[in-house]
């Protein structure tokens, strides 16, 4: 299977489900090495994108919007 097969239908599962799903696969996560140099490096983009937005300089869109949006690019791919 796809993974954006897989991501299609775990999008048609109950909110529960998902947030179930959501919590294993990050838990499964967890046990992976991450490179420390990794960590700076999002913190400082995270860090960066927060200063841009909070001066204006960077807007923002509701969550549920920009989930769509993906998910239209995804249901493109196929």
């Amino acid at each position: 299977m796809q993974s954006a097969d897989l991501i299609s239908k775990a999008l048609e599962l109950p909110p529960e489900d998902r947030a179930d799903l959501a919590y294993l696969l990050m838990d499964s996560l967890e046990d992976q090495t991450v490179d420390p140099s990794y960590e700076q490096a999002w913190s400082e983009e995270i860090t960066r994108r927060l200063d841009a937005y909070r001066a204006g300089e960077a807007t923002a869109k509701p969550a549920r919007e920009a989930l769509a949006e993906i998910r239209k690019r995804l249901n493109g791919r196929r």
